[in-house]
């Protein structure tokens, strides 16, 4: 069984160990290390090695951006990072374009944040849902991304709008070219044209554009999860 290795980054040791407690029944996840010092966290992740690091931008004296990029900086391994927010922290999307894997919100239940876990731990990236309540979601310093005109979507053609939407849920070049019948040289094609069309720079930026025009379902779906493809063939 998979056991994927946890380090948590939060300076309030209450928020830890009701964390701690969401995994203590998962025999796929563990828990090997925990701080709220920015210098420290940096050695357990040289030292311990973690598969994921679960960063809280609640945390008072954690600068989210800052660490990501030290974290993906110094990592020799490839390292997942998942981000704890609310729906309007400031700065939160610029870690995501800084390297981190994904962003779940803080009102999210234990059921989701295991998921998150999972998921990130496998390379997808994650972001949640376009607030529902009217507010601006987090802002991105790229000018494209943070207010991306949905009318450029229409430039896509509908093989590269499904391309789009897979990219955006996380999907690999092999599940994308397995699930549309297509050789994975011509989803990197079809990629090649989504990004010049939507003038942005990497796969990453699609989940971004996608969460900011409103076409992002909130969760990373993959050929294991059929279930969930209703919600793509109905968007």
């Amino acid at each position: 069984m998979l056991n994927i290795r946890v380090l948590l980054a939060d300076d309030r040791m209450l928020v830890r160990l009701g964390i701690k407690s969401i995994f203590a029944d998962q025999r796929d996840i563990e828990v090997v290390g925990e701080s709220g010092d920015f210098e420290e966290i940096l050695e357990l992740v040289v030292g311990l090695k973690p598969a994921v690091v679960i960063i809280d931008a609640l945390a008072h004296d954690l600068d989210t951006d800052k660490l990501t990029r030290r974290i993906i900086d110094q990592s020799a391994q490839s390292i997942g990072i998942l981000i704890l927010a609310n729906a309007h922290d400031q700065g939160v999307l610029s870690a995501i374009r800084s390297g981190a894997n994904g962003l779940l919100l803080k009102h999210s239940n234990p059921a989701q944040l295991i998921s998150a876990v999972q998921m990130v731990a496998k390379g997808y990236y994650l972001l949640p849902p376009p607030a529902d309540d009217g507010g601006a979601p987090p802002a991105t310093p790229a000018s494209h991304i943070r207010h991306p005109p949905k009318e450029r979507i229409e430039q896509l053609t509908e093989r590269e709008l499904d391309v789009f939407r897979l990219v955006s849920h996380g999907w690999s070049n092999a599940e994308i070219a397995q699930d549309l019948a297509l050789r994975e040289s011509t989803v990197k094609s079809h990629i090649r044209s989504i990004l010049a069309k939507l003038d942005l720079r990497n796969r990453v930026h699609i989940v971004i554009f996608a969460y900011r025009v409103g076409m992002f379902p909130g969760w990373a779906s993959h050929p294991s999860r059929r279930e969930t493809m209703g919600e793509r063939d109905s968007a």
